[in-house]
């Protein structure tokens, strides 16, 4: 059975704080949220050993690294044919995640089998992608891709 770790207001706050600015310091975190200085730093390293904050990380500007098509990407896998071949899932998931572009790869429950979220340069590169890339690998029977028009919430 999992631990899980109660939080709090003043947990919910640092949190939010540390996602809008993962780079903020304790005292700009204490001077937001008016909790007191040491209190924000014992929290931030308990959330941490809790695993409750797993990194900290960055928000990249896709725009200005020239990948501005986000498309998600429903992939169903032919599982007769991975049977046949002793492929496995994990052995699909393995390839999928040696591809640069792909950000986010869900197993799901349905008709289709994984949601892949990535990020390309244009619609050439998109089809790049899944023509190419995603389709050559073995135990993907078929793909059905969404284009994002606009993110909205990130």
């Amino acid at each position: 059975m999992r631990n899980i770790l109660i939080m709090d207001a003043k947990d919910e706050l640092i949190i939010e704080e540390l996602g809008n600015n993962a780079r903020a310091t304790s005292s700009q975190i204490a001077k937001k949220t008016r909790i007191p200085i040491a209190t924000v730093n014992r929290r931030i390293r308990q959330l941490s050993s809790e695993g409750v904050i797993s990194r900290f990380t960055i928000t990249l500007n896709h725009e200005k690294i020239g990948k501005t098509l986000l498309a998600y990407i429903f992939v169903r896998l032919d599982h007769k044919a991975m049977k046949d071949s002793k492929i496995g899932v994990d052995d699909v998931l393995k390839k999928i995640s040696r591809v640069e572009e792909i950000e986010d790869i869900n197993l799901l429950a349905g008709e289709e089998d994984m949601l892949i979220k990535l990020r390309a340069k244009d619609t050439k590169d998109l089809d790049r992608l899944i023509i190419q890339t995603l389709r050559d690998i073995p135990g993907i029977a078929a793909t059905r891709t969404v284009v994002v028009m606009r993110e909205v919430k990130n």
